[in-house]
């Protein structure tokens, strides 16, 4: 409406002020090309109307998490932030937005923020994986065991009849959770049934033998635990390897973020066998394992998983 308004010529309204009993064929032109306009643009309005009301809004968004993204790579975390809210205000359902948000605050270990902004997610998408799984590592950060087993529970429950390799991740997350467990009655037992099935389902696997080794751990079989956590170590130090020699291939910022994942997997898998070999009498191997841990970035430490 604005553009036909605007569009009108004033000089053929000063005519039709001056003439004001040629009201016939003289005055029939304009109110034709304003009659047509006006329905060109009620056309345009009645199809584009509902594109620019759903559409609009979400591509908004979308461009403001595609900056924050940006942003958060360059190191300008509050800046990234900013860049969230205002995706918040414009998305229609901001269940993928928070769960950005709740990532990046799980990075930067503020646990209460993550799980409120997963929390929100799920709210809006109660069948968000991605926020479900993270939850529940935030749980276990918490110390919030329970319920990480509880929704690592639903998801294996859900999930019946996903591929053997989904399968596996529910499996080995469930039984991963239960070996975490320090309170009075942890469900060992059920966390070997479950790991077994995992493996059993894709074979070796680094994280899943790692996942068993701990739990042979938590169940005082340390000679089962060295023989897991050895060839676990052996497997997840040749996939950090592998993943170093992709640096050329990826975005500067992106490869700091996975080698900080790299990193991390082996740490955590060190630092268990750390503990068998405490265990077993091998102090040497221990004090190696955790010196490992330290040249990787991280504390050796129940908090480390």
């Amino acid at each position: 409406m604005t553009y036909d308004r605007n569009d009108v010529n004033s000089m053929e309204l000063g005519r039709r002020a001056e003439s004001p009993y040629s009201a016939g064929p003289a005055s029939s032109p304009p109110r034709g090309r304003w009659a047509g306009r006006v329905a060109i643009s009620v056309a345009l309005l009645m199809t584009l109307g509902p594109v620019l009301y759903f559409g609009l809004p979400e591509e908004v968004a979308k461009w403001h998490v595609a900056a924050a993204t940006e942003m958060r790579l360059d190191g300008k975390q509050q800046e990234a932030l900013a860049r969230l809210d205002a995706a918040l205000r414009w998305a229609r359902s901001g269940a993928a937005i928070y769960v950005c948000r709740a990532d990046w605050m799980l990075e930067d270990e503020l646990f209460q923020k993550a799980l409120e902004d997963y929390d929100r997610a799920l709210a809006l998408e109660p069948g968000d994986l991605l926020a479900l799984i993270q939850r529940c590592e935030v749980f276990q950060h918490l110390g919030r065991h329970a319920e990480a087993i509880r929704d690592w529970k639903k998801l294996v429950d859900r999930h019946q009849s996903a591929s053997a390799e989904q399968r596996a991740v529910f499996l080995n997350g469930l039984a991963y959770a239960q070996s975490l467990d320090n309170g009075k009655n942890p469900e060992l037992d059920k966390a070997f049934e479950n790991i077994t099935q995992a493996l059993n389902l894709v074979g070796q696997n680094a994280a899943m033998l790692d996942t068993r080794g701990y739990i042979h751990y938590r169940r005082g079989n340390l000679a089962a635990a060295e023989a897991d956590l050895n060839l676990a170590v052996q497997l997840m130090e040749q996939q950090h390897k592998e993943m170093e020699q992709t640096r050329q291939y990826l975005d500067g910022r992106e490869f700091a973020l996975q080698l900080e994942k790299s990193r991390k997997s082996v740490a955590v898998i060190r630092y268990h066998r750390a503990l068998v070999f405490e265990g077993v009498g091998k102090p040497k191997q221990a004090d190696a394992d955790r010196q490992r841990v330290r040249e990787l970035g991280f504390a050796p430490g129940p908090g480390l998983f």
